[in-house]
């Protein structure tokens, strides 16, 4: 698919395209790496459960996952 870009800052485009020559792509290669990249440094980031960290339990919570209904509605 054929499109055009307006307002490309000359400079970068021509380093862009010398970058995408030494790597051997074209320029739709070279624009579809830098769109995806950018796209998904915009996006937020999922939540990893491995990530969470424990949380430290009280003797009152001992028998929560046992007792939640009193917990949660009286």
């Amino acid at each position: 698919m054929q499109k055009t870009v307006r307002n490309v800052d000359e400079d970068i485009f021509e380093e862009a395209k010398k970058l995408a020559s030494e790597k051997g792509l074209n320029m739709g290669e070279a624009v579809n790496r830098a769109l995806l990249d950018w796209i998904s440094s915009e996006k937020e980031p999922e939540l990893d459960i491995m990530e969470f960290e424990p949380v430290e339990m009280s003797d009152e919570d001992e028998n929560l996952s046992e007792n939640y209904r009193e917990e949660l509605y009286g």
